[in-house]
């Protein structure tokens, strides 16, 4: 090896000469991979380093450059235009050759794919190329309207770059004797095949169809037959259910409402429906029908079969209706219908009997129908934190009386809470108040007031409100929400724990499975 080494690395002319000759006559080859020509390349210069024979970075990065083939003209012209006056770096035009390489070959991959049609007959037959950018032709004698000039260059598959010296209008012959005008045919005399680009027939508003082994290309559309489309036409009077947009409702409203449909809209396309339950007439285009069902199939009110017996009895026939009303001296009085007098004498009874004439019977009470025994029942729950762009909390409470649900509410609230025991707090604060105003709104009805009872998960927020001991922990609290212990003191509501998973208002404040939301719905009287 150092004999070897002694005889071919050592700085003779002899050795320099053949170095630099193997250097300035290296080409990269079509089938030479970018990387094989950089390893060819770094060999010899590195031999001539070992013969004290160094280059500069702008000199390497310009042999490597002359060293491309004629295919990577378009990128070496690229590269000295864009460098300008300043130096060129051997590592950039590198990465510049290796990067072009893999943007070749993924280039070749989709001209691989591209349709190409080819015929036999050079000058008036043409080549259909799925991957030309416009129609060409090499034939200048063949074109109409001509106009001479400079159009650019065009860059064939493998990197070679043509003069477009003019542009102008070719008539093509077809098989039925027909001509077709090409327009904007480029002229390059270079080409050895007339193109005709499909892509620019498509943006001209040509259809390109391939059936059967024929090429059809037409333009516009020849309609032999138009069928009357009735799929639009819907029965009048049939139900459909109209979306509701989502601005105009809250997420515990359903979605749709049930309508008739009633006609089509007049200047604007749409349905025109009657709702039922609002009495007005709605226009809407998002609507879901179903014809199976009318508006005269409604159910009639009267023909409704009840399950329950019917307590009263016909009274057409009666002369008379006796209602007994006892007193403190155990007697009592019928009222009788007027013109019909007659005393039961022969009845074995002690008790007495008057008959005084019927008259108008009024209710002493608005409130007769309330039972004594019914009270408000009240379930709240605070979700710490639940809006991710405030960082409040949210507050729900629905309140019962005789185990339907009659109020109830989902909001956030005002304040950011520290806490689950501060939310919590909060929550059952804000819930009080609804509260006492239906303990207000029953004693106006003339119900006898009452303790509610208020049901509430945190322990500690039941705590908090039955100690009125003011400490470091609840100093940031603001004043109106110490509303609620006031209330315990004065034995207006009642506050107790209740479980979380039977507590009816957590479908208020957070997503519940369907399993829960049944169960809280059906713990409050809601149908779920």
């Amino acid at each position: 090896m150092t004999a070897l080494s002694g005889m071919y690395e050592k700085p003779s002319a002899n050795n320099k000469v053949h170095l630099m000759k193997k250097l300035f006559n290296l080409r990269m080859s079509n089938d030479t991979s970018v990387a094989q020509h950089l390893n060819d390349y770094n060999t010899i210069t590195n031999q001539l380093s070992s013969v004290e024979i160094e280059f500069d970075d702008e000199i390497r990065a310009l042999i490597l450059l002359a060293s491309l083939p004629n295919g990577w003209e378009a990128m070496r012209m690229a590269v000295s235009n864009s460098a300008g006056k300043s130096k060129l770096n051997y590592d950039d035009i590198r990465d510049l050759i290796l990067a072009e390489e893999v943007r070749r070959r993924d280039s070749a991959e989709e001209v691989q794919d591209a349709l190409l049609l080819a015929v036999h007959n050079a000058v008036d037959d043409w080549v259909l190329d799925s991957g030309a950018s416009f129609h060409t032709s090499s034939h200048r004698e063949s074109m109409q309207n001509y106009v001479a000039g400079d159009f650019g260059k065009v860059y064939l598959a493998d990197g070679e770059a043509l003069n477009v010296v003019g542009m102008g209008d070719v008539s093509v012959a077809l098989p039925n004797k027909n001509k077709w005008i090409l327009q904007n045919v480029r002229h390059i005399p270079e080409l050895k095949k007339n193109l005709i680009s499909v892509g620019q027939l498509d943006e001209c508003g040509f259809t390109v169809v391939f059936s059967n082994g024929t090429w059809m290309v037409k333009k516009g559309a020849m309609i032999l037959a138009k069928e009357v489309k009735f799929s639009h036409l819907k029965t009048f009077g049939c139900l459909a259910y109209v979306l509701i947009e989502p601005n105009a409702r809250n997420k515990l409203e359903s979605k749709s409402r049930k309508c008739y449909f009633i006609g089509y809209g007049d200047e604007a396309f749409g349905y025109r429906f009657w709702d039922d339950k609002e009495r007005k007439i709605i226009r809407s285009r998002n609507v879901i029908f179903n014809e199976k069902v009318m508006f005269k199939d409604k159910i009639n009110p009267s023909e409704v079969e009840t399950h329950q017996e019917s307590d009263f009895v016909q009274l057409d026939d009666l002369s008379e209706v006796m209602i007994p009303e006892r007193n403190e001296s155990g007697s009592s009085t019928s009222i009788l219908n007027p013109g019909s007098y007659e005393s039961d004498e022969e009845s074995g009874s002690s008790t007495s009997t008057s008959i005084i004439p019927l008259t108008n019977l009024e209710l002493n009470t608005p409130t007769a129908a309330i039972r004594e025994d019914l009270v408000v029942q009240g379930y709240v729950d605070a979700d710490l934190a639940g809006d991710i762009d405030s960082r409040k909390s949210t507050t729900g409470f629905i309140y019962t009386y005789g185990g339907t649900a009659v109020s109830w509410g989902s909001n956030l609230q005002k304040t950011v809470s520290l806490s689950t025991t501060e939310a919590e707090y909060i929550a059952d604060s804000e819930a009080a108040k609804e509260m006492i105003w239906l303990q207000n709104f029953l004693e106006e009805l003339g119900k006898e007031r009452q303790s509610g009872t208020l049901h509430s998960e945190s322990q500690s927020a039941i705590f908090l409100a039955k100690n009125p001991a003011y400490h470091s922990r609840t100093k940031h609290i603001s004043i109106r929400y110490h509303f609620i212990r006031s209330l315990l003191d004065d034995k207006q509501l009642l506050l107790e724990k209740i479980c979380g998973s039977k507590n009816p208002a957590d479908m208020l404040t957070k997503g519940v499975t369907l399993d829960k939301l049944k169960l809280c719905a059906t713990s409050v009287g809601l149908s779920a």
